[in-house]
């Protein structure tokens, strides 16, 4: 049995990508190849003027096949769809692996962009027609929208479906979680933070997301810290700490938790305290974790449609060399605890809307 091997693209002279060849490989560039390169650049330099990229990918459009493969010390993502190959230079490490790829539809101008994930990495986009600024613009903007229509709840409760996603000592002891609404688009929790889980420094480790959420104080207060990756031990004097990183697949979808996976380095950038009535909004890729400033704080997380899919794991990061344990945690509700549990915020904040139940 053979097995069929992919050869790099070949470009052609005459073209940028002959243009990008020739440097890559320090030949003379040919006549040809410089008045291409010339022009392309010539014409991004009024389409980037006219907030228009280069290249449109209409659709539909299937990869095929996606490699990665190194271009004088800078990394290319390849893309093959519908036989033709397209190229985004990362710079990204030597160790990375390109493990899922697929074209997603943007909501604005119908424009289309690849979404593609560099195993160990923070999931990337190469955007079509949308500068990676705007993009983000976009997004934020795209999720305050979506955070205004979900706050329209329905009129009446559906126990049966509450019970069957929500769990008391939900990734650590004291922390309750109860589901109100769930579904592929939309999901909204509360979470209860009782008993020794509020004096804790922090009440779960440095992690990301499958998902964008938004996040309101209902009671008490809550404080997020956020953190980012860093190369250095010190940046502009603020000192970096050593992390393991552990991959993490819940078991509540038939995952096997904590698999060690690496070493990082995170420096904390920001720890800001909300009170009730105040919402923050975290991106998937973003790093956090929350601690509570006051007992008995209660707060509403509205989750929107996965970025990153189940198969995929999320990331923990730990200061020591042992991933939290799952002992003892995603215990049952009965449906007395629950309906127990809302009469009591109920009489805590009358103006927070609940369904009936």
């Amino acid at each position: 049995m053979t097995t069929a091997t992919r050869t790099r693209p070949v470009a052609s002279c005459g073209t940028d990508a002959g243009y990008q060849r020739h440097r890559r490989h320090s030949t003379p560039v040919c006549d040809d190849c410089q008045q291409a390169h010339n022009e392309y650049e010539a014409k991004w330099r009024a389409r980037k003027a006219a907030g228009i990229a280069p290249v449109q990918i209409d659709p539909p459009k299937v990869i095929t096949n996606a490699q990665i493969w190194d271009a004088d010390c800078k990394w290319l993502v390849t893309l093959e769809f519908d036989g033709t190959w397209k190229a985004q230079r990362r710079h990204l490490p030597t160790d990375a692996v390109l493990s899922n790829a697929e074209f997603f539809p943007t909501k604005q101008e119908a424009n289309w962009y690849t979404d593609y994930r560099i195993e160990g990495y923070e999931h990337l986009a190469a955007l079509g027609m949308v500068m990676r600024r705007r993009v983000e613009k976009v997004r934020a903007v795209s999720l305050k929208k979506q955070q205004k229509v979900s706050l329209k709840r329905g009129p009446q409760l559906d126990i049966d479906a509450v019970l069957e996603n929500s769990y008391k000592n939900f990734h650590t002891k004291g922390f309750d979680y109860i589901c109100l609404k769930r579904s592929d688009r939309y999901t909204q929790k509360l979470y209860f933070f009782d008993g020794d889980v509020s004096s804790l420094p922090e009440v779960v480790n440095p992690h990301d997301h499958r998902y964008d959420f938004a996040t309101t104080c209902i009671a008490g207060e809550v404080e997020n810290v956020l953190f980012e990756r860093s190369i250095k031990a010190a940046y502009n004097g603020e000192p970096a700490l050593r992390y393991e990183v552990f991959k993490y697949r819940t078991p509540l979808n038939g995952g096997n938790g904590f698999e060690w996976f690496a070493e990082s380095m995170l420096r904390e950038t920001s720890r800001v305290a909300y009170k009730p009535g105040e919402t923050y909004l975290m991106k998937y890729n973003q790093l956090h974790t929350i601690r509570m400033v006051k007992p008995e704080t209660v707060i509403m997380l509205e989750q929107f449609e996965d970025r990153i899919p189940l198969t995929m794991p999320t990331r923990t990061y730990v200061r020591g060399k042992t991933p939290p344990s799952l002992d003892g945690l995603y215990d049952r509700f009965t449906a007395d605890e629950i309906i127990a549990r809302l009469t009591r915020l109920k009489e805590r904040v009358p103006t927070f809307e609940l369904p009936e139940f």
